[in-house]
Parts: structure tokens; C-alpha cells; sequence
């Protein structure tokens, strides 16, 4: 599959070159705002760079003057402006032939200027970009060929504008991004082979999102000081966990997501159940002193409390719908409700 894709994004670049003209096989570097607005002048008929491109320069804050560009063979850079504000010169650009590095750009809250981009051939790199918010403007990307790295950009709060991005990709890397709480927008991925590391991202609170990407192939998993993350037993988690003979790393994170066994155990399918999961709400999860049980009406005939040992700690009989659990250490535990003569689990957690 990954040869396929690669192949497609060859055909759009020689389809392109045929069409367009082709210019600077050895690259070219923008070095300043000057070089960027006399590019047309330069090259007038230039359409696609054959080499790399790299844009950095502390005067640059706008690149404009890039608009003709259709394609890049090579990579592209863009690294190191403290001035540019946004991304909408290269409107056109349509595919990446190599990597795409955008790193250490202050102004930058999102990628509009990329709505054009639908392949790259090789890595997305996204780093240090203190005040990136989301991916908002690069929603036309469906396919790239190598790993996905996204560090220590301070404002990121989700990754949103990577929702058509349907490849099968080598590594997930998620670190250092303080402020980031959702990573669903990933969740059409085909697959990840290699590695996923998801690691001291401090206000991520779930993997949700992350549950249909196919883990098959993977080697490696780690999911490390991410303080808040308490929801990491998502099913292809959890199959891979179960099946995989690759290497895993948890550790550090909150309760529910603090180490392997507390994932096994969230993992955990005890008895088949009888009652759609969707039926019942259990909250708050976490849960200190009290338990709230939504059953939509229906009667709680029996509430039975488990540890992770699957020991019995507490039954109640004709319960309400709020049981107290102030006697329960933090860990996490499993609630069994039968209702209507039908059975449910549920995990929850206590943290105090």
C-alpha cells in the first residue's frame, strides 16, 4: 500500500511537470522577504521546483510572491520566521515530494494558505510553533508516506484539519504539547506501523478518536507523562496489548492510564452483557465519594462493586440511582447493575 501511494504521488508530480514548468533542480532557500517577492520576476514560468525549498528569515513575514508554485520534488522548509503570519502564498501548492518541516514559526495559529496541499511524500514534521492552535487549512491533505511528529507547540489545542488524511503512516509522534486535549481529528488514518508515542502532553484527558486505526503491524507503544490521561482502553489499544509482541511503554499518566495493568484491566470484557452500554451512564468518572447511575428509567435491581481482582467489595439490592463510595480507595473498579433482569458492566475509577 505504502508503494501505491508513494506511486501516486510521483504520477501527480510528472503529470504536473508535463503540464507546468519545471525550474531549480539544485533548490533554492528564501533566505529573506526580498527573494520571496521577486521570485515571479525571477522565475517567471517557474511551477514546479524540482529541488528543496527552504524558507527562513527573520524578515519575512509574508510569502506572497511563492503563489505560482504548484509543486515541490524535494522538501519544504519553512523554519525559523519570526515574522510570518501566515501560510496563503502557497495557495496553489498541491503536492510535497519529500518532507514538509514547519518549525519554530511564533506567528503561525494555523495552516490556511495550504487548502490546495494534498499529498507529501514523505514526513510532516510540526515543531515549536509556540502559537499554533490547530491544522485548520491544510483539510485537503489525504495522503503523505512517512511519520507524522508534532512537538512542544505550545498553543495546540487538537488537531483539526487532518480529518481527510486517510494514509497509512510509519509513527504517531504527540509530545510536549501542553494544552492539547483532542486528538480525534487523526481518527482516519488507515493505519500506523512502526511506533506510537504519546508522551507529556499535560491536559489530554483520552485517546478517543484514535479507535479505528488499525495496530496491526505495530512494533512499538509508548504512553508516558501525559498527566490527565486516564482513557487509554480503546479497542485497538487494547487488542494490541492483548496480542501484539511488540514493545510497550505505559507509564506516569493518571489513574486508568498509569501503567499496563491498569489498561488491561479497563481492557477487561468480564461477562457478555445484556444491556447496550449506551443505555447506562455512569458518572463522573473518575468518581470520589458518590457513583450516579443513569439507567433511563430503568429499575436497579442489583449493584455489584468489584475490584481489579474482580473480588466483590459491595452488593445493593433495589438501588438508587446514587451509591456511595467514600469507603473506596483511588484504583480502578467494576460495576455490575442488573436492571430489569439484564446484566451490564462498567469500569469506573476512583481518584482522590
Amino acid at each position: 500500500m505504502k508503494k501505491i501511494t508513494l506511486l501516486s504521488v510521483l504520477l501527480i508530480a510528472l503529470t504536473a511537470e508535463i503540464i507546468s514548468q519545471s525550474c531549480l533542480p539544485e533548490g533554492i532557500t528564501f533566505s529573506n522577504q526580498s527573494m520571496i517577492d521577486d521570485f515571479q520576476n525571477n522565475y517567471p514560468d517557474c511551477e514546479i521546483i524540482e529541488g528543496k525549498v527552504k524558507i527562513k528569515g527573520d524578515d519575512i513575514s509574508n510569502i506572497d510572491g511563492l503563489s505560482s508554485i504548484k509543486g515541490i520534488n524535494g522538501y519544504l522548509t519553512i523554519k525559523s520566521n519570526p515574522n510570518l503570519l501566515n501560510l496563503s502564498g502557497l495557495s496553489n501548492l498541491t503536492y510535497i515530494g519529500g518532507d514538509l518541516y514547519i518549525e519554530e514559526n511564533p506567528q503561525l495559529i494555523n495552516f490556511i494558505g495550504l487548502d490546495s496541499l494534498s499529498s507529501i511524500g514523505g514526513y510532516l514534521n510540526i515543531l515549536f510553533n509556540e502559537n499554533l492552535i490547530n491544522f485548520t487549512g491544510i483539510n485537503n491533505l489525504t495522503s503523505m508516506e512517512e511519520d507524522i511528529i508534532i512537538t512542544a507547540n505550545n498553543s495546540l489545542t487538537d488537531l483539526s484539519g487532518l480529518e481527510n488524511l486517510t494514509s497509512n503512516v510509519t509513527y504517531l509522534v504527540l509530545d510536549s504539547n501542553p494544552v492539547l486535549t483532542d486528538v480525534g481529528a487523526v481518527q482516519n488514518i488507515s493505519s500506523i506501523s512502526d511506533m506510537i508515542a504519546i508522551v507529556d502532553n499535560n491536559s489530554l484527558v483520552s485517546l478517543s478518536g484514535l479507535e479505528n486505526i488499525s495496530l496491526d503491524a505495530l512494533q512499538s507503544l509508548m504512553i508516558k507523562r501525559n498527566s490527565l490521561l486516564s482513557e487509554c482502553a480503546i479497542q485497538n489499544i487494547c487488542n494490541y496489548l492483548s496480542d501484539s509482541i511488540g514493545t510497550v511503554n505505559i507509564s506516569e499518566n493518571a489513574v486508568g492510564c498509569n501503567n499496563q495493568e491498569e489498561v488491561n484491566t479497563l481492557c477487561y470484557d468480564g461477562i457478555p452483557e445484556s444491556v447496550n452500554h449506551n443505555m447506562v451512564t455512569v458518572y463522573p468518572n473518575p468518581a470520589r465519594d458518590f457513583l450516579f447511575i443513569d439507567a433511563q428509567g430503568s429499575h436497579i435491581e442489583e449493584a455489584i462493586i468489584y475490584n481489579e481482582f474482580g473480588q466483590i467489595l459491595d452488593i445493593q439490592f433495589n438501588s438508587s440511582n446514587s451509591i456511595n463510595i467514600s469507603n473506596l480507595l483511588s484504583g480502578i473498579y467494576i460495576i455490575e447493575l442488573k436492571l430489569n433482569g439484564l446484566i451490564t458492566r462498567q469500569v469506573f475509577i476512583v481518584a482522590k
